[in-house]
């Protein structure tokens, strides 16, 4: 039962988001997705105590209990801020999309569209071609 809660409460959070994302600027998205990651974490702790046991089998001893709640709140504030740029790309303008991005290895890139090696259709790969 608790899960189903948990599963319904992402999915309504997503549904807000789709509507949400389409009219406010990436700078207003981020900053709400850090408050949704904080609200997850505080309030979904099944999915932090897997995180926990995943840090402790990979870290043991080398991680006090402080440095892996850190890193994962960081993860999960990080995974939502993540969720919303996926989002908002779509309705991103060209010009802000060269702004808030940074491409390393535009040269691999143009080789491995040249050999037809990646897709084409990426906005992204439009923008640097």
């Amino acid at each position: 039962m608790r899960r189903r809660i948990e599963q319904n409460l992402v999915r309504m959070l997503a549904a807000i988001v789709s509507v949400l994302v389409r009219f406010l600027p990436l700078s207003v998205l981020r900053r709400m997705a850090a408050a949704v990651g904080w609200l997850i974490y505080h309030l979904v702790p099944s999915r932090q105590r897997l995180a926990e046991r995943n840090l402790v089998a990979v870290f043991g001893d080398e991680l006090s209990a402080a440095e892996r709640a850190r890193i994962r709140r960081f993860c999960t504030t990080s995974l939502c801020k993540t969720m919303i740029e996926l989002l908002k790309l779509p309705y991103m303008s060209d010009a802000e999309l060269r702004r808030v991005t940074t491409l390393e290895g535009v040269e691999g890139l143009r080789e491995a569209l040249d050999r037809g090696g990646l897709a084409e259709s990426w906005r992204v790969f439009r923008l640097v071609w």
